[in-house]
């Protein structure tokens, strides 16, 4: 089963209607805004509660489009660490738990031209903590 996770519930169940429609039946969705915490919790709760276990989480994270401030950049670093953490009572209960971080092509870092943003982004442990 896979559970397709979204901030805009529209477009979310948009993706998961396309999907289905070429033949990807295991597939549902569930709202997230990875800035806010009641979110991240209810989420928790949602796969607890429907599946008891976690298996993978293809965290897809990001922003486009925009200059993002430092202050912005943390917050949702920070937030997507929370869904991490929120997400491990889950993966302990899984025999093959994994967590794949996944960027594009505009998250280049020869594409960032704030320094700091740069700096940030080019230490990779400190991404996934």
């Amino acid at each position: 089963m896979v559970i397709l996770i979204a901030r805009d519930e529209k477009r979310g169940t948009e993706a998961v209607e396309n999907l289905k429609a070429c033949g990807l039946s295991d597939i549902i969705f569930h709202q997230l805004d990875v800035t806010d915490s009641a979110s991240i919790a209810s989420l928790a709760d949602y796969i607890k509660n429907k599946f008891e276990k976690l298996d993978i989480l293809v965290n897809n994270t990001g922003v486009s489009g925009f200059i993002m401030d430092a202050e912005s950049f943390t917050s949702l670093k920070l937030k997507s660490g929370e869904l991490s953490q929120a997400l491990i009572p889950l993966f302990r209960l899984s025999s093959s738990a994994r967590i794949v971080n996944v960027s594009s092509g505009l998250g280049q870092l020869k594409n960032v031209t704030n320094e700091w943003a740069r700096e940030v982004l080019s230490d990779v442990d400190g991404l996934t903590e």
